[in-house]
């Protein structure tokens, strides 16, 4: 078995190590977990405990790991994106095949395409943790699709968690997942509108704020966005910040189409076997923990 040699790079207090991006390796056989890098020593030598790495691999300067470690793959883990420019284009310099970068990706679409360009130029590989598209509900839902469960698909509903967050910055740390995921089953838009309010009125240039965890300038507190997919398939994500949220979660995924309706949420997945969704009629396509043959 090829075996590949993985580092992490985390900051620890400035977004820390993601969603698990460290310890994603992990039990992985074809992976040896190298080296890890962390600029605050207390949460090096957390890190470094926690992912069995010895302390001679721990490095408060990133650079110096990627300099010395002759890696295979690095995780840039921290949530936080005011580093994840130089980290990215740092570790694909340094020789790396491929890099699992924490969402959000970038801040500006300018960073963004320097980023995969950087990436390109060395012939690295750069995925996001979209992982959600790898899931198992994701392929059920496909595979749904492709059969005909709920016929021809004619509109689909999406949004973010819509808390605190909601709007600009819903949209930015949380709605990706929600986008990656029509792209996954619908292909890429053919186009976009959208439009976005604060506080119920139109939202301008003084609404501008700088969104937490060095996010960078966000706008609204409630934003609607159309976009139009092949085959007439029309989406809708949505997202205003509320005082208490409704239900688990309001975030997830509905397909209406002309003969069913399939309803991502929470970890499960239901079908309607009717255009017009009857509680009566819902069965579990799928639900947490099961997994697909």
């Amino acid at each position: 078995m090829t075996k590949y040699r993985a580092g992490v790079i985390g900051h620890t207090g400035r977004g820390n190590y993601g969603h698990n991006l460290d310890t994603v390796y992990l039990g992985m056989e074809e992976i040896d977990l190298a080296a890890v890098a962390d600029a605050d020593p207390e949460g090096l030598a957390a890190a470094g405990e926690r992912l069995n790495v010895d302390s001679k691999h721990c490095y408060q300067d990133y650079r110096q790991m990627l300099e010395q470690e002759r890696l295979d793959v690095v995780s840039v883990a921290p949530r936080w994106l005011d580093q994840k420019h130089d980290m990215v284009i740092a570790a694909a310099g340094s020789g790396v095949r491929g890099i699992f970068c924490e969402k959000p990706f970038a801040p500006t679409l300018t960073q963004a395409d320097a980023m995969i360009a950087a990436c390109e130029r060395a012939g690295a590989k750069i995925a996001v943790s979209h992982q959600g598209r790898v899931g198992q509900i994701a392929h059920k839902t496909r595979e749904m699709l492709a059969d005909g469960a709920v016929g021809e698909v004619r509109e689909v509903y999406s949004g973010g968690k819509q808390d605190h967050r909601g709007g600009g910055q819903d949209l930015m740390v949380l709605g990706t997942h929600s986008l990656d995921m029509l792209c996954f089953l619908f292909g890429h838009p053919r186009w976009v509108q959208a439009y976005v309010l604060q506080d119920g009125r139109d939202a301008g240039p003084d609404d501008a704020r700088q969104g937490d965890e060095e996010i960078g300038p966000i706008l609204g507190n409630h934003l609607e966005a159309t976009y139009a997919f092949d085959n007439g398939i029309m989406a809708n994500f949505h997202s205003h910040r509320r005082a208490v949220r409704p239900g688990p979660r309001p975030g997830g995924l509905e397909i209406h189409g002309t003969e069913g309706i399939l309803l991502q949420r929470d970890g499960y997945l239901l079908h309607c076997p009717h255009p017009n969704w009857n509680p009566a009629l819902v069965l579990p396509a799928i639900e947490a923990g099961t997994r697909l043959p």
